[in-house]
């Protein structure tokens, strides 16, 4: 009754918005520096509290496509979800070491793969022949149409290093 009696006190012409959620907090993963990062993005979905349909709503995406990159090993993680998942868990730099492909994703890889062929002197016919693809893959990847996927990634890294 008192929850009815304060909402009835309520002035009508304001509106106040309120979200109940009537779940407890999801159990948490437990996650160190070599945890995946499938579970370290549900870690932090589930701290904000966060359950993966609402995530997929704001992402505008099926739930779907949430838990398969919660669930499954991916060899490619699209940059633009990535980056609002991010922003929307608020998890920036949170990745640390532990995950340098991801950590690249969220960090212009454009730009970093165009930034290391032109400090090398490479053309991108040159750079693909050192990982192995294609001249229209590096052209893709530098324009932004298709990303680096994980394992080609690490072949990039190598020649970082």
């Amino acid at each position: 009754m008192a929850f009815q009696d304060t909402f009835s006190n309520i002035n009508d012409e304001s509106l106040i918005l309120y979200k109940i959620k009537t779940h407890t907090k999801r159990k948490l993963p437990k996650i160190n520096k070599q945890s995946s990062t499938q579970t370290k993005l549900k870690y932090y979905r589930r701290l904000n509290d966060i359950d993966q349909s609402e995530l997929a709503e704001q992402l505008n995406v099926s739930r779907e496509v949430v838990m398969a990159i919660e669930n499954k090993a991916k060899s490619y993680y699209d940059v633009e979800t990535i980056n609002k998942i991010v922003e929307i868990l608020d998890i920036k730099g949170k990745f640390g070491k532990s995950n340098t492909y991801l950590t690249f994703l969220m960090n212009d890889p454009i730009k970093q793969i165009k930034d290391f062929r032109e400090k090398n002197n490479l053309s991108m016919n040159q750079l693909a022949k050192l990982l192995n693809v294609s001249y229209a893959t590096i052209k893709r990847w530098e324009n932004g149409t298709s990303t680096i996927s994980n394992e080609n990634y690490k072949r990039f890294r190598s020649l970082t290093l």
